[in-house]
């Protein structure tokens, strides 16, 4: 058996899924918010948290109205880099959120 480990204990409401970049969202009272993220992973060296707000994603590119985890999963499957607009403690703040690239030689 294997317990994936993650930064806080109490996450909100976290899926079973976690995208390629190491993060996953969900929805709490309304708002898009960062329900889980994988301890080391391109997400948690970027700076995101739990419980930080998403404002947009890649200005805008992605439709948070209309927000399925599913769709959210295969629209960054692909992606190296996303730009996501976050909302803490009543700051806001672009963060980019890039693959880790390995070089050869």
């Amino acid at each position: 058996m294997y317990i994936k480990p993650v930064s806080d204990f109490q996450t909100i409401k976290s899926t079973p899924y976690i995208s390629s970049l190491g993060f996953s969202i969900g929805r709490l009272s309304g708002k898009l918010i960062i329900s889980d993220i994988e301890i080391g992973s391109v997400a948690e060296l970027s700076g995101l948290r739990i419980r930080d707000e998403i404002i947009s994603l890649d200005d805008g590119k992605y439709d948070l109205e209309n927000h399925l985890h599913k769709q959210f999963i295969t629209y960054i499957a692909d992606k190296e880099r996303v730009i996501i607009k976050i909302k803490r403690e009543g700051s806001e703040a672009d963060i980019l959120v890039q693959r880790k690239i390995e070089q050869v030689g």
